[in-house]
């Protein structure tokens, strides 16, 4: 079961999360890198196609890795996870932002065999008055260390088919244009581009290009509609 974060813990941001700690991710072997810097553009959108509902596969993770959902103590290993990567720098006020959000039993992670968290996602509810029943895919991440072993389309998966299992009418997700990994592990779980503006179609069709991907925007239409009007994304 996923405890939210109070009211009040997000009034009082200095306030700690008292849970029990856990182990993090030694960063040892990696350090601390500098983020690349890329033009700021507007996020993509992606969205999961209602005609796929709810055949969302489900997907084990490689051996030697499992995947489990989120414990008492779990807060500051999923800190320091994602202090080894090029996200906006993660503290426990953001933190308690987004674990106010995650919907019962819908934070992911995966571990390894020492049972460090090594990759995350969540289920994010995204109220809206047009979209009440949305769902966001949050905070997809993982190690560097433990890349190109279907982690991340593992844990989205499982992320995609939780929100199913509790009714949401609407799946989306928002991402960088440079987060190409990611961006290919949506599209081959299934996502589909929603494409509402000519910047982002010039968006899309360079990712494409970049990942040798078709570029099929009537195709990715028709597969989106039905879907409910796209939702605000949520603060980063």
């Amino acid at each position: 079961m996923v405890w939210t974060s109070t009211r009040a813990e997000l009034m009082w941001p200095n306030k700690r999360l008292q849970r029990a700690p856990s182990a993090p991710l030694s960063r040892e072997p990696l350090g601390k890198t500098m983020p690349t810097i890329h033009p700021e553009k507007p996020q993509l959108r992606m969205v999961w196609p209602p005609a796929s509902r709810p055949h969302c596969p489900p997907l084990n993770p490689a051996a030697g890795y499992s995947v489990r959902t989120f414990r008492d103590g779990d807060e500051q290993a999923f800190l320091s996870l994602m202090s080894c990567l090029d996200f906006d720098p993660w503290d426990e006020a953001k933190l308690a932002y987004n674990m106010n959000r995650i919907i019962p039993e819908g934070w992911f992670f995966a571990t390894n065999s020492s049972q460090q968290i090594i990759a995350s996602a969540m289920c994010l509810h995204n109220y809206s008055g047009r979209s009440p029943f949305t769902g966001d895919v949050g905070w997809l991440a993982c190690h560097p260390d433990h890349r190109l072993q279907g982690l991340g389309r593992c844990l989205c998966a499982r992320v995609t088919r939780r929100f199913l299992e509790a009714g949401y009418t609407a799946i989306q997700l928002h991402t960088e244009y440079y987060r190409l990994p990611a961006i290919k592990t949506y599209l081959n779980l299934g996502y589909v581009p929603s494409i509402a503006s000519p910047e982002a179609s010039a968006l899309w069709e360079g990712v494409c290009a970049q990942l040798n991907w078709p570029f099929t925007r009537e195709a990715w239409h028709a597969q989106a509609r039905g879907a409910v009007r796209p939702a605000p994304p949520l603060p980063r």
